[in-house]
């Protein structure tokens, strides 16, 4: 399946369209409507409507890059090709049988066949090459008609055509020469009862900057359960995973925000996983009492959380009972000790909601606090009150107004503190953190009276059972105090401060429809942007960082290889190590492959180049024997401090090799070139 991959990420990357109804001779191509052409029933469905706008941040991110370069060069070729939104859908029996593959596709284009197949075959399908840069279409010609095919898999044939400014393409010859007459009207999609329960689907189908994926889960799920462990189908049934009938993942791009999310469509009775995912929507008030000036705070509505263990034991049960046995020993061990049941007395006290705060202080010390509500707050001190009793802990009360914050009383030992004020229970690692957070809550400046916080809520019609806000603002305040170390930290923090100064935040979101369970990413529209650009430089540099990691062990590993073709010559030749790297490759003990950058493959081509054109750095006239050798003594190295300036590898005359930072790095490496060959 690797092979045909560009292929369906190419056919899934299209510009903007206006969308209409139904298509046939008299359809105009700025008004098509791309779903109208899709099977009623497919298996998968992709879909896209803008691609350069919805790729322009990532894209600009990923500019200097091989994969950038790559797919700027790919959706250039398809712009050039297609005008309009796009859809391709796959059905048929694929798992069971990948040659009965039914595959359709259409977009918008411009000019008559011979002139869309010409661009077709001289601009797009030349960028379909495999990693030889072998191509992997093959395309002919018959009248009308453009057959490409998959030279990867021969069995996969798109039978195309042109008509009114549509481009349709099968893998059945029939529905395409339908097409060209006029004929073909399949049930569309938009009359499928998946898509019409999808929210997500039906938002992102007439959006302007959109694209989703729709997957037919009901063959699917059988075959999964078929191939599943015994042991582990008590536990699929218990989850609730085999009711499930269709996803969808989408994104969806407005002025107004940037949405991105999942779809789950199951029966309304459902519970198990799904319920543990989405509660049932329910406006949650704790938010009010969250500092709005936090990097991350998440607030979830529950009945209480007894139940909300029940629900967790029963999925436990289903693999390990034992385990869940042992939990009911242990409760009717702690209720005689402490004079009341842990989960139906004390964990049934908290009640609707709770909310989670993460802050750092200048040192990037973490502060969490912690909140749930109370049904009692009497019965809570009761409980509590039992428990420092049972386990004699120290503790004292410090008064903020009538509130009494209660800590561990040990001179300098870091614990928890908690208090209990308006029926909830704050916890922190912090005194202080519940002080801010009552402050915060006196002042208004709260999660609850955030604008951005609000705007996003705003884009939801219903009340998510679960929340969770990240703060860019507060991120760009952290970073502003830390020292960036190279430019790719600079752009990231640059890109942080001018999120800051949007007050930007992601919101994701948890909730619970009749039948239908979302998780979704909102962001602001006018910030969307400047996210995408920051995640995706984020990763880049992390992916940068991996690979240099990578080639620094390779490197490590080629030293070490050296080195102990050093010391295995020196046993058969006195204590002597090679002369040269070139005696060592003619000798047979080493290949050129070795002596080559892993950095950027550059190196020495034939035996003769093996000093000159090497990549290390080699100490010739080396013996083991001599009454002054000096096993802490370097033998090779790298010869510079590689790409990021951060050090080099070394291999010493003992055989070890080490890894040594700036500035040394640099100083040793200065060193040995005055007695390298």
């Amino acid at each position: 399946m690797t092979r045909i991959l560009p292929l369906i990420l190419c056919l899934t990357l299209v510009p903007p369209p206006t969308l209409a109804g139904d298509v046939s001779r008299a359809a105009v191509s700025t008004q098509l409507d791309v779903l109208s052409l899709a099977p009623a029933d497919p298996l998968a469905l992709f879909y896209v409507s803008d691609p350069a706008a919805l790729l322009d941040g990532p894209l600009q991110a990923v500019a200097d890059t091989t994969i950038g370069e790559t797919l700027t060069k790919l959706l250039s070729a398809w712009q050039d090709c297609f005008k309009g939104s796009a859809m391709l859908s796959l059905g048929g029996p694929i798992l069971l049988r990948p040659d009965a593959i039914q595959i359709n596709f259409a977009a918008g284009v411009e000019g008559d066949p011979e002139a869309v197949f010409d661009r077709l075959e001289n601009r797009l399908l030349p960028q379909l090459t495999s990693d030889d840069r072998t191509p992997m279409i093959q395309t002919s010609r018959a009248g009308d008609q453009l057959t490409v095919r998959s030279m990867q898999f021969p069995f996969i044939g798109l039978h195309c055509a042109v008509l009114d400014g549509v481009f349709f393409a099968s893998t059945t010859y029939s529905a395409t020469a339908d097409f060209q007459a006029g004929k073909y009207s399949p049930s569309s999609f938009r009359e499928n009862e998946d898509f019409k329960q999808h929210a997500l689907a039906k938002a992102i189908g007439a959006g302007s900057q959109s694209a989703f994926v729709y997957v037919n889960l009901r063959p699917l799920l059988p075959m999964f359960e078929a191939s599943m462990e015994a042991e582990l189908r008590p536990f699929y049934e218990m989850s609730g995973i085999a009711d499930a009938r269709s996803l969808v993942l989408g994104i969806n791009r407005t002025d107004q925000a940037l949405r991105v999310g999942i779809e789950v469509a199951v029966a309304d009775e459902t519970e198990g996983l799904w319920s543990w995912i989405a509660p049932g929507n329910r406006k949650t008030t704790i938010a009010s009492m969250l500092p709005d000036n936090y990097v991350f705070t998440a607030t979830s509505s529950m009945t209480n959380a007894s139940e909300a263990v029940d629900v967790l034991l029963s999925l436990v049960a289903q693999v390990a009972p034992d385990v869940v046995d042992e939990y009911e020993d242990e409760l009717q061990d702690v209720t005689r000790e402490f004079g009341f049941a842990p989960q139906r007395e004390f964990l049934a006290n908290f009640v609707e909601q709770w909310a989670v705060g993460l802050d750092f202080d200048e040192q990037l010390e973490p502060r969490v606090v912690l909140l749930a509500k109370l049904a009692d707050d009497d019965l809570f001190l009761r409980h509590f009150q039992n428990l420092v009793t049972a386990y004699r802990l120290p503790i004292r009360s410090d008064f903020v107004g009538d509130i009494a914050i209660i800590s561990r009383a040990d001179e300098g030992t870091p614990g928890l503190a908690l208090a209990v004020f308006e029926n909830h229970l704050v916890v922190s690692n912090s005194g202080a953190s519940i002080v801010e957070l009552m402050e915060a809550q006196k002042a208004g400046k709260t999660l609850s009276t955030s604008a951005a916080t609000n705007y996003l809520l705003a884009a939801h019609s219903n009340s998510p059972g679960r929340l969770a806000f990240l703060n860019f603002r507060r991120l760009a305040e952290l970073a502003a105090a830390q020292e960036p170390g190279n430019s790719k930290e600079q752009l990231v923090l640059q890109r942080l401060q001018l999120l800051g100064e949007q007050d930007a935040k992601i919101m994701f979101s948890a909730s619970r429809q009749p039948e239908l369970v979302s998780i979704n990413l909102t962001v602001r529209g006018n910030t969307a942007g400047s996210i995408a650009r920051l995640i995706t430089e984020s990763i880049v540099a992390s992916l940068q960082q991996a690979r240099y990691q990578s080639q620094r062990l390779v490197s490590m590993a080629n030293i070490k290889g050296l080195m102990t073709t050093c010391l295995i010559y020196a046993n058969d030749n006195d204590g002597w190590f090679p002369d040269s790297m070139k005696a060592m490759v003619e000798s047979g003990d080493i290949t050129l492959d070795i002596l080559r950058s892993p950095y950027d493959g550059s190196g020495p081509s034939t035996i003769d180049e093996a000093d000159t054109h090497g990549y290390y750095l080699y100490r010739s006239g080396v013996n083991v024997s001599d009454e002054d050798f000096d096993p802490a003594m370097i033998v090779i190295a790298e010869p510079d401090t590689g790409p990021k300036d951060l050090g080099a590898n070394f291999g010493f005359a003992d055989g070890h090799v080490e890894w040594i930072e700036q500035p040394r790095a640099g100083r040793l490496i200065a060193e040995l070139r005055r007695h390298a060959r």
